[in-house]
């Protein structure tokens, strides 16, 4: 399959969130197996992965997953707590940086379980 967007990902420069890393983990994560991108109606695509453990919620108390909106810039621009129908985060600007890290984390630790059942 195709990688449909632009990699790497990139996040807002000014955000301070010190990430580079795992931005490039992530992206090199996307470039082996692009199906990770879920295609949305408006054109981006989506990374979802279940919460840490430990994590609270802070936009969703039901929330259990974690999701991500990446347009085909390969901009990271929004991040979600979601539960059964309902959604809350922060896009753009408005992301605090820590959830750079506490989402692309836990989206690596889930791919690479993934992945690594396919071994099992």
């Amino acid at each position: 399959m195709e990688i449909p967007i632009i990699l790497p990902l990139r996040i807002s420069a000014d955000t301070g969130a010190k990430v580079d890393h795992l931005l490039v983990l992530a992206s090199d994560r996307i470039a082996a197996d692009p199906e990770v991108l879920v295609p949305i109606y408006d054109g981006t695509f989506r990374l979802h992965c279940p919460m840490p453990d430990g994590y609270t919620p802070r936009m969703n108390r039901w929330g259990r997953e974690l999701s991500a909106r990446v347009n085909r810039r390969g901009w990271l621009f929004e991040i979600n707590e979601d539960s059964d129908g309902i959604s809350g985060g922060w896009m753009a600007s408005c992301i605090p940086p820590a959830m750079y890290r506490v989402f692309l984390a836990a989206w690596l630790a889930s791919s690479q379980a993934r992945q690594l059942e396919l071994f099992a």
